[in-house]
């Protein structure tokens, strides 16, 4: 009789994250608030706000009126003129509300109707301020279009294309594209003013071409923008990554946003190796630390090797090891072309007791280089009653130490765990564990943990790297073909 060795209990919480437009009801309490208009006067050089607060004719009755006044920390504050209505004005933020800005603290019945508006020095742009009314015991905050902080701000992206100009890549990523060594290349800059004020004194430099054809405008209005070429130019063998700057002034502050642009000039011999772990055969684990799978002790247990050429020149003299499996069976193609790859299958072998881990290595040959990759795959070998694995897969909602919750329940990681130093609230996470004696917390086994929204490394000496931003660098043993390709 065939004993199952563990059951599989699946909570597969999927949570769909669908956008939603937050529109705004004008209605609150019974009372309509409506934003009247923006008025400046270039007389007096000031700017003035309208609003209109409306009763139904149903209770209860307005108690006061709020209207946000933004405050600005990279810009000069906003200056208040004058106000209408003139009295019972606070200045502050309502403890009631929330809302901080100015409170209009009278009332206005049921049926009424009251104009509000406030008046600011210069020339104040238009963003959204929150607004709230206070009517009996509750009160209702709605955002509606209002004064707004000016802010200066510039944006850069940069380009590259490999065919004349005829398409253009965003290659801020990685290495970017892999160009031969008789093509050209051309750049081409997008400059934008996405701030809300007007910019002068623009510039724009890269820091390695010197020959950029521009038109700059002496001002860009706010959501303009203007493009500048370069190239093209000869490819420069290698990894090849270059930045370019612009700046801008507003008055008496400046400016400035950079972007790169990347591509690989030349041969870029490759290879990889991917080892993967099944108990059947048909599911397979891409076990990478121990302890990974979980096996009955001389049950079948299988590996898959697969090797890719992932650069881009052809791949010759190609050796695939595995420091525990003969691989006498497996076929290796005597060459193997950029973006190919072959499978080898290793197995079914009997399942040893406890921790057991075994690599494979492949090497190949371009010309005179040669290139290697390895990767191993865990399982452990116990008892046939060995606890049910509970599977969790969604957002990490909150981290308490070697705690991370995921809805809304207590999952227990291993303490040493390269991913604690790295994983962050907000990760999307696939978990493996078991259950403990209470049935309330999911124990989890370090090797069944994985981050899926981002490109995690883990050395062998368990430091772990995070490919998910270019202000985190990657150490000196990290691939990171992404980040640079990205990022430099």
């Amino acid at each position: 009789m065939r004993k199952t060795l563990f059951s599989v209990i699946v909570l597969m919480l999927i949570l769909s994250l669908l956008p939603v437009a937050l529109a705004q009801d004008p209605n609150a309490f019974g009372y309509e608030v409506t934003f009247v208009g923006r008025t400046y006067d270039p007389v007096s050089n000031t700017t003035t706000f309208t609003y209109r607060v409306v009763g139904s004719g149903e209770p209860p009755a307005l108690s006061h009126f709020d209207l946000e006044i933004p405050q600005c920390e990279d810009s000069p504050s906003l200056e208040v003129v004058s106000f209408s209505p003139t009295q019972a004005v606070q200045i502050g933020t309502d403890p009631n509300t929330g809302v901080n800005g100015i409170k209009w603290d009278f009332g206005l019945a049921e049926d009424g109707e009251q104009l509000y508006s406030i008046t600011f020095e210069g020339d104040v742009v238009l963003g959204e301020v929150a607004t709230a009314v206070k009517a009996g015991n509750g009160f209702e905050t709605i955002i509606l279009p209002g004064a707004a902080c000016s802010e200066a701000s510039i944006d850069i992206e940069k380009f590259l294309s490999i065919d004349s100009g005829l398409t253009w890549l965003d290659a801020d990523v990685g290495t970017g594209p892999d160009v031969t060594l008789e093509n050209e290349v051309s750049f081409r800059f997008v400059i934008t003013n996405d701030g809300t004020v007007d910019l002068t004194n623009i510039t724009v430099t890269d820091d390695l071409i010197s020959n950029i054809t521009c038109g700059i405008p002496e001002t860009l209005a706010p959501a303009a923008f203007f493009e500048c070429t370069a190239g093209p130019v000869a490819v420069v063998e290698g990894e090849y990554v270059n930045v370019a700057t612009a700046s801008a002034a507003h008055e008496d502050s400046t400016v400035s946003d950079s972007d790169s642009a990347s591509y690989f000039g030349g041969d870029r011999p490759s290879i990889n190796v991917e080892k993967l772990v099944s108990a059947d055969g048909s599911t397979w684990v891409d076990a990478d630390n121990a302890p990974g799978l979980l096996v009955e002790i001389g049950s079948p247990v299988h590996f898959q090797i697969s090797v890719t050429n992932d650069g881009n020149v052809p791949l010759t003299s190609i050796v695939l090891t595995d420091n525990h499996s003969s691989l006498a069976s497996c076929t290796v193609p005597a060459v193997l072309e950029p973006e190919n790859g072959f499978t080898c299958p290793v197995g079914p072998l009997e399942a040893v007791e406890g921790a057991f881990v075994n690599t494979a290595t492949a090497v190949a040959a371009f010309e005179d280089q040669n290139v290697t990759d390895t990767d191993s795959a865990n399982y452990f070998g116990g008892e046939e009653d060995l606890p049910p694995i509970i599977i969790i897969e969604g957002p990490v909602e909150d981290i308490q130490g070697t705690i991370i919750i995921i809805f809304g329940i207590e999952i227990q990681l291993d303490p040493d765990d390269p991913l604690l130093a790295i994983i962050l609230i907000g990760d999307f996470v696939h978990i493996e564990g078991d259950l403990d004696d209470d049935g309330n917390v999911i124990i989890v086994i370090a090797g069944n943990v994985t981050i899926i929204n981002v490109n995690v490394f883990i050395n062998d000496d368990g430091d772990a790297w995070r490919d998910d931003n270019c202000n985190n660098p990657p150490p000196p043993w990290a691939p990171a073909h992404g980040w640079r390709r990205k990022c430099e």
